[in-house]
């Protein structure tokens, strides 16, 4: 193999990539949940060969960025795979749905599906539905078939068996998070954007600080030159940070870098939903999930306490479903419970009083699934408008930093070439 192409020559392997998957499929037709071993060996020996393929291509165009290249066309594979498994098992959902709706037991719907598709999603189908006919419940069935789910959906999935409702609220769950995860996606993208863009910024000045300015400092010394006032301030700042404080400075890029590593952990959904920085941020998404299964639960004639404490039992996130429990504790001690969710943080002021007044008129579901619209509506204002504010001024404050470096540095160099010329 000639090695003046270097890494280029990975391309190769494309071919023989493909021919193990054409065979894998050409000579076994496994059925739906029962592929043989061999199998699933020259499928997976051709998809690595066509990864490392595609991978050597890239860093052969980008040899320049090699480093850079191979861990970003890494995370870009994960998130493609991701993104389309996550789309094949919202079809699943969607399928099992509009069954369950139909009176279809879920199992036959399951089994189906995977009658329809043989790829990796029909194998999980066919799975779904073994779990089903041993008599496990649907969620527990969807985690041994590993359906991947967001939070919406595994919300979806548990008040479903407890309402004995599963269609409707599944659908109308479906329907709300496809919209929403999307929104909130390219929000928390410019989240993780800020993030990374101010630890890659100080982390440069950081480097300049320790290394670069200090240089200079002994060059303008050997010549005795008479130093501006910003080349002395940014020297003096310069020694603090060497003596003193570098560890300040260099705590913010390991802070902003361990979100750089969530935001791609997120990117690629590998992202736990109970990390502690997206649940404060996702407070408002998980308010409105509730709101929405109290609406459904209202639909089901079950009065707001017992709503309140099932979702207290079914809610996936650990944080919301403390705080629904303390809600729960407060109507049981006496409390309204619309004052017994404010107190919980569950709604706000605003939502309380249309909740109050939706109640007393007899138009209590219309008004939490509007509250819970409204709520996510504006949630997603809110970061936006936030994220467009924050760019900008980062973009500034990065580029007064640099720009007071380079004059500090420039300024007195000048002075030097003027006064060797």
């Amino acid at each position: 193999m000639d090695d003046t192409l270097g890494p280029f020559n990975l391309i190769l392997l494309a071919m023989p990539g493909l021919a193990l998957i054409v065979v894998a499929r050409t000579l076994y037709r496994p059925a739906p949940g029962h592929r043989p071993l061999m199998h699933q060996v020259l499928r997976l020996a051709g998809a690595v060969l066509l990864f490392l393929a595609l991978t050597g291509a890239a860093v052969g165009i980008l040899s320049v960025f090699a480093l850079l290249a191979i861990p970003l066309i890494i995370v870009i594979g994960l998130m493609v795979v991701d993104r389309y498994r996550r789309g094949e098992h919202q079809a699943l959902l969607y399928t099992l749905a509009a069954g369950a709706r139909r009176g279809i037991p879920l199992n036959v719907t399951a089994r189906a599906y995977a009658e329809e598709n043989s790829g990796d999603t029909g194998g999980r189908a066919a799975r779904l539905a073994e779990e089903l006919e041993r008599g496990l419940t649907l969620r527990e069935a969807a985690r041994r078939a590993r359906i991947k789910t967001t939070t919406a959906s595994k919300l979806s999935l548990r008040l479903g068996e407890s309402l004995g409702e599963f269609g409707n609220v599944l659908f109308r769950s479906l329907d709300h998070s496809a919209e929403i995860d999307a929104a909130l996606r390219g929000v928390t993208a410019q989240l993780f954007y800020v993030m990374a863009l101010l630890g890659i910024g100080s982390s440069i000045l950081l480097f300049v600080m320790l290394k670069i300015v200090p240089v200079f400092q002994k060059m303008f010394e050997e010549f005795d030159l008479l130093l501006p006032r910003t080349t002395v301030s940014l020297i003096r700042l310069s020694n603090w940070m060497v003596d003193y404080g570098w560890w300040q400075l260099g705590a913010i890029p390991l802070a902003l870098l361990g979100v750089m590593l969530l935001g791609v952990l997120y990117y690629v959904g590998w992202l736990p939903t109970n990390v502690p920085l997206l649940g404060w941020l996702g407070r408002r998404y998980d308010n409105a999930l509730v709101l929405h299964g109290l609406a459904r639960c209202v639909q089901r004639r079950l009065g707001l306490p017992d709503a309140i404490g099932v979702l207290s039992h079914e809610f996936p996130r650990t944080s919301t479903a403390e705080r629904l429990r303390l809600a729960w504790l407060g109507i049981q001690q006496g409390s309204h419970w619309i004052d017994a969710m404010r107190e919980a943080r569950l709604i706000t002021a605003a939502e309380a009083a249309v909740l109050g007044a939706a109640e007393r008129n007899g138009n209590l579901v219309w008004a939490l699934d509007e509250m819970a619209d409204s709520s996510l509506r504006r949630y997603i204002l809110w970061l936006q408008f936030r994220c467009q504010i924050a760019i900008p001024l980062l973009v500034l404050l990065l580029g007064g930093c640099v720009g007071y470096i380079v004059i500090a540095l420039m300024l007195p160099l000048a002075a030097l070439i003027q006064g060797l010329s």
